[in-house]
């Protein structure tokens, strides 16, 4: 796979955020900024995967929404630094694939 491959797989990203976000890692990549490149695709992994799980949300599924409802509680707790949500985020992140396989079939 060339990276000009990888640029077309970018332009396949359904939202704007995401691809930018894929350019990002791929602009890194470029560079030789390769810990940088690593970081910022994981960040449009779970970006992207986030973004899933709302529109599931949206389509009346009840785990999606379960799922929609805590991301939207925890983020204006983790502005103010409460660390219970920073832990319960994180923990998300770290489970995030997981989750999207095993309730959602993304995988």
């Amino acid at each position: 796979m060339s990276l000009s491959d990888l640029d077309e797989m970018a332009l396949s990203c359904r939202t704007e955020q995401a691809r930018n976000y894929v350019g990002e890692a791929l602009a890194c990549y470029r560079a030789g900024a390769f810990r940088a490149s690593i970081v910022s695709t994981w960040i449009a992994v779970v970006f992207d995967l986030i973004e899933k799980i709302r529109e599931l949300a949206l389509s009346g599924d009840a785990a999606a929404q379960e799922i929609v409802n805590n991301l939207n509680s925890w983020q204006p707790l983790i502005e103010a630094g409460d660390a219970g949500a920073i832990k319960n985020s994180l923990e998300f992140e770290r489970d995030i694939v997981r989750i999207s396989n095993e309730k959602f079939g993304v995988f």
